[in-house]
């Protein structure tokens, strides 16, 4: 994965012609034109996963200094997982992962926290199913990717013996 370069002065000026309520047409064209020249630069603001990521940290009540411990560790989640050099396909899949992963221990977090006061059974059961269902989310994204990549690995190896061509499925170690 490549990087992004700091915006130039004129990158700067640009951006800030288009982050206004009504940019001007020929700003939004110049942009659209700049992203495409920068493939990696959308991240900057169009990553969508890692904005659900941020919009989730920050309506979590906790201190600035745990806040930034959360992104810490969903940095080093993305990197244990290889996202570095996954394809695009493994990547989006990495961060479907930390996102669910981030959501299950927030929600692991309220239904503790619930869990120890006095709750009614029908809000147990919420709580409970709530619990539930981003474990669920968590674990099939965990094995979403691990199957993607156990595919990935099974390629069919083509070889030609003298005027003969024989396809052979087999599996190819990464």
């Amino acid at each position: 994965m490549s990087t992004v370069e700091a915006p130039t002065e004129d990158v700067r000026a640009l951006l800030a012609a288009v982050n206004v309520e009504k940019p001007k047409p020929g700003a939004v064209k110049a942009y659209r034109q700049w992203l495409a020249d920068n493939p990696e630069a959308w991240r900057m603001a169009g990553d969508m996963a890692r904005l659900a990521q941020d919009k989730m940290i920050d309506t979590f009540r906790a201190a600035p200094i745990i806040k930034e411990g959360v992104h810490v560790g969903m940095a080093v989640l993305r990197k244990d997982l290889g996202y570095g050099t996954a394809p695009m396909l493994e990547q989006l899949l990495i961060d479907q992962i930390v996102v669910c992963w981030l959501q299950m221990y927030l929600t692991q977090q309220a239904y503790t926290g619930n869990m120890a006061g006095s709750l009614t059974l029908t809000q147990g059961d919420y709580w409970e199913r709530r619990l539930t269902t981003t474990q669920g989310r968590y674990l099939r994204a965990m094995e979403t990717l691990a199957r993607v990549r156990r595919l990935a690995r099974v390629t069919p190896l083509q070889v030609n013996i003298g005027g003969q061509q024989v396809n052979v499925a087999g599996e190819v170690s990464r």
